[in-house]
C-alpha cells in the first residue's frame, strides 16, 4: 500500500497543471508591407499541462499542451476601398482587435531556483481557430472595404521566458 502511494506521488510531481496568463505579450509582425513591421499586443488566458522529466533536483525538461483564449490589439491599418488605378483609395482602420481560441503544443526547460520558484524557457507551436476582428467585420458588413477576408485559422511559433511558482 505504501509503495502504491509513493508511485502516485511520483506521477503527480511529474504532471503539472495550471492557469496561464500572458499580459501583454508583444509581437512584431508585418502588416501590409514587409518594410513596415508593427507591434501587436496579445493578451492570453488559458490552462496548460506540463509533463516534467527531472534530470537533477533543480533542472527538468518538460512537454506542454494547453488551450486558451487570446485577444490581440493591432495598430492602425490601411485598407483599399476602390479598384481604380488612377486614384489612391485607401482608408485607415484604427486599432483593430481580434479574438480567437489557441491551442498549445511545445516543450521547454524548468530550472528550480529556490523552493517553489522556478525560471522557465519554452518554445511552442500555437494553432488558432475562431478568429474574429471586430473593426474589420464592421467595415466588411458596410461594404466599405474590398480587402480580402482575414483567415479564420492561423498558427504561431512562440518563445517564452518566465518565472513559475510551483506549488
Amino acid at each position: 500500500m505504501n509503495l502504491r502511494k509513493q508511485a502516485i506521488g511520483s506521477v503527480a510531481s511529474l504532471l503539472v497543471a495550471g492557469a496561464v496568463v500572458l499580459w501583454p505579450a508583444r509581437s512584431e509582425a508585418s502588416i501590409g508591407t514587409a518594410e513596415t513591421p508593427s507591434k501587436i499586443d496579445f493578451r492570453t488566458i488559458g490552462a496548460h499541462f506540463k509533463l516534467k522529466i527531472p534530470v537533477t533536483d533543480s533542472i527538468a525538461p518538460f512537454g506542454i499542451v494547453g488551450v486558451g483564449w487570446a485577444h490581440a490589439n493591432f495598430p492602425d491599418q490601411a485598407v483599399t476601398v476602390c479598384d481604380t488605378m488612377l486614384a489612391s483609395c485607401t482608408i485607415r482602420l484604427p486599432s483593430a482587435t481580434a479574438n480567437f481560441a489557441e491551442f498549445v503544443v511545445g516543450g521547454g526547460l524548468m530550472w528550480t531556483v529556490a523552493g517553489p520558484l522556478a525560471v522557465t524557457g519554452e518554445f511552442d507551436w500555437r494553432p488558432t481557430a475562431g478568429y474574429s476582428n471586430d473593426v474589420y467585420e464592421r467595415q466588411a458588413q458596410s461594404r466599405q472595404t474590398t480587402a480580402p477576408d482575414p483567415a479564420r485559422n492561423g498558427v504561431a511559433w512562440v518563445g517564452l521566458l518566465g518565472i513559475a511558482l510551483t506549488l
